[in-house]
């Protein structure tokens, strides 16, 4: 009985995946677009050169989602985040010391690689493994992580200005190592490994049985609802395309945005500096979306919180295609809508998926989920920079990726009630509920 009033192991995973992912995000992720311009200088690239990396970091991560999905399912993510913790640390250090656009992509892939391994799905899925009805709050406490590494954004400017790009991105994997490993040790497969259930329920929680004639809602008998679909299973339902299309269509202008929003910013006239603070600003208006959507998500509906997300987000990019020096006034209504979009179609994406298709094979499903969102984080940043060397603009690019995103936010709208599992799978009382 001392043992079950500790707190649940399942929020230390939480905890750790928070950190890791405020590293990766303060380093990597929200700070490349500060690092765009200097870097494109000392190579004298162009920005659709530049661009090129992005899609192929995004290339990569098509490839390598689906086989660390795979692997999460068969070995757990303790030694793929390790793995992917050196390889990603590697690649920093290799960046640092890049003369020409080769030596530039192959360690922006390589980082991009450790990362698919390290941390992102496989993080993700082990929570997902971890928590069933507070699956969505557990998700945003990951992502405070990610939403609060928005403030190292104008610290990076600083050394940057210091110490120069190089000095800079070398110190951030020597980082990587010291905050990453330690978070990957955290790492437990199931919570069964350890002799729990998930949310950290007594065993008498758990009831048998898989009652799918119900709504999205969550309740305390999530376990009689919980389904657990092959990957097989899972391919062959609608709802599995519906959910990859619409938030793939969604994804368009964030991926511009990650890559972009310092320089269209600098187009409107506003400085490095004031750019990086509005990506912290960003990052911290996510918070709102996170947590908000992610209660929507356990307490009403995760497809309403969703359809909810991918519209605000879609909105606060065509907001920020409108950006110009003469309208700057706008930025803060970008912040109001884009921000919360963000941060909540973030959480309710491995949300929903847990609640359609279980936990048993979470990991290759997401992996295939997030292949056939590589498309837009390919396309989303060379179509915005070939554009711009076309039109001298980004203002184009993003009110593109704005009708994009509302048609995701239909196309989830329009994705129905979870999908039922074959009927050789439904117990015999279940059968007869059903009937």
């Amino acid at each position: 009985m001392a043992e079950r009033s500790k707190l649940f192991y399942g929020w230390w995973i939480v905890l750790a995946a928070s950190i890791y992912s405020f590293y990766i995000g303060g380093t990597y992720f929200y700070t490349f677009t500060v690092f765009f311009d200097p870097i494109k200088d000392s190579l004298a690239a162009t920005t659709t050169a530049m661009s090129l990396a992005f899609m192929l970091q995004r290339l990569e991560g098509g490839i390598a989602a689906p086989i660390s999905g795979y692997l999460f399912d068969r070995i757990g993510p303790r030694k793929l985040m390790v793995s992917g913790t050196v390889l990603s640390a590697l690649g920093f250090m290799l960046m640092s010391r890049a003369y020409s656009l080769p030596v530039f992509y192959a360690s922006y892939v390589l980082i991009a690689f450790g990362f698919s391994f390290g941390v992102g799905g496989v993080t993700q899925s082990t929570i997902a493994n971890w928590f069933v009805r507070l699956r969505g709050r557990a998700l945003a406490g990951q992502m405070v992580g990610f939403a609060l590494s928005g403030s190292l954004a104008p610290v990076m400017v600083v050394l940057i200005n210091v110490l120069g790009w190089r000095t800079t991105v070398l110190a951030s994997g020597i980082g990587l190592l010291i905050v990453g490993l330690p978070a990957s040790l955290v790492m437990v497969h199931r919570p069964e490994d350890k002799g729990l259930l998930p949310d950290g329920d007594k065993p008498e929680a758990q009831a048998p049985g898989t009652d799918q004639n119900q709504d999205e809602k969550v309740g305390s008998n999530a376990y009689k609802r919980e389904v657990d679909f092959t990957v097989k299973q899972a391919v062959m339902t609608s709802a599995f395309w519906a959910m990859a299309l619409g938030f793939t269509l969604g994804n368009f202008g964030m991926s511009a945005l990650m890559v972009f929003e310092t320089p269209a910013l600098k187009e409107a006239g506003v400085s490095r500096n004031v750019a990086a603070i509005i990506i912290t600003a960003i990052t911290l208006t996510s918070l709102v979306g996170r947590y908000g959507f992610g209660w929507m998500a356990d307490v009403y509906s995760k497809r309403g919180a969703a359809v909810a997300a991918i519209g605000l987000q879609a909105v606060g990019v065509l907001v920020f295609g409108l950006i110009s020096s003469d309208r700057l006034w706008l930025i803060p209504i970008f912040l109001l809508f884009y921000g919360p979009g963000y941060g909540g179609s973030i959480v309710t994406r491995p949300a929903m998926q847990g609640d359609y298709f279980g936990r048993k094979s979470f990991g290759t499903i997401q992996g295939l989920l997030f292949m056939v969102g590589t498309f837009a984080g390919m396309a989303g940043p060379v179509i915005a920079g070939w554009i711009f060397d076309t039109t001298d603009s980004y203002r184009l690019a993003f009110l593109i990726f704005s009708g994009f995103g509302l048609a995701g936010m239909i196309m989830v709208f329009l994705l129905g009630k979870r999908p039922r599992l074959p009927e050789r799978r439904v117990q015999p009382a279940a059968a007869t509920e059903q009937a």
